[in-house]
């Protein structure tokens, strides 16, 4: 068999490359000590800023000065001064106004009939979390009067709520 110069160098190249190759798997699997080092300098840094506290940027007045403070701008480079706006009266309400009653999300989903016990029983979504109930148990202040297939009657006093089916 005949060996030419292209083969060898074909072959030396190949042997290069698995050198190569072989270098950097070992050179990822060292375990590295200077990583180490790095994180313990950042997290000194870390802290002593948090230790530092924050200064605003801007020229805004500061939030947690009392009502007492004024304002003081401090001018940064290429920075205008804001000029402080006189404080305006908030007209408060004559009366104060009444919080809405949050109301019950019911939904009625389907329901169930006992022939053998001659019982039946409803599937509803109240707030948004399923439950059973019987006939004649009470719900969000209603009474379950009847159970029809598609729909529901409610009874609180005189006031008569009807719930359709929700498919």
């Amino acid at each position: 068999m005949k060996i030419n110069k292209t083969t060898i160098f074909l072959l030396l190249a190949l042997v290069g490359i698995w050198v190569f190759i072989g270098s950097l798997v070992y050179n990822a699997m060292k375990e590295p000590a200077t990583v180490v080092s790095n994180t313990k300098k950042a997290k000194a840094e870390k802290k002593t800023q948090a230790e530092k506290g924050f200064e605003l940027l801007l020229n805004y007045d500061n939030p947690f000065k009392t009502a007492a403070s004024t304002f003081t701008p401090h001018k940064t480079d290429n920075q205008q001064i804001a000029k402080p706006v006189a404080k305006q009266a908030i007209k408060q309400p004559a009366k104060p106004v009444p919080a809405p009653i949050p109301q019950t999300k019911l939904q009625y989903l389907g329901y169930m009939q006992f022939k053998s016990k001659g019982k039946q029983q409803l599937l509803l979504k109240v707030n948004g979390q399923e439950q059973i109930f019987d006939k004649g148990d009470e719900v969000d202040g209603y009474n379950i009067r009847k159970i029809n297939e598609d729909s529901l009657v409610l009874k609180k006093g005189k006031e008569l709520r009807v719930l359709l089916r929700e498919y």
